[in-house]
């Protein structure tokens, strides 16, 4: 099965070769400071697009632990570690 949004539960089944595949993960931290260069720019009398969006990071049993990194801005906690190296 592939979902979205990465969590601890769904990283450890992910990590343990459970029923999750894949999933694609939101990036709330990197839409954020995405939003303040905009605003910004929109400050500074800058064009900005009516829209802006992110793309979603594809997540994998493979890079579990690096996508924690990049979607939480820290390392995976302690149970999803266990399930990597289980």
């Amino acid at each position: 099965m592939a979902s979205e949004d990465l969590g601890k539960n769904v990283a450890i089944a992910m990590a343990q070769g459970q029923y999750v595949c894949g999933l694609g993960a939101q990036r709330p931290y990197d839409a954020g400071i995405t939003e303040a260069n905009a605003a910004v720019k929109a400050l500074f009398g800058q064009t900005i697009p009516a829209f802006i969006a992110l793309s979603p990071l594809a997540v994998t049993r493979d890079n579990v632990a690096d996508a924690w990194r990049s979607v939480y801005h820290t390392d995976p906690p302690e149970e999803v570690r266990q399930a990597l190296e289980g």
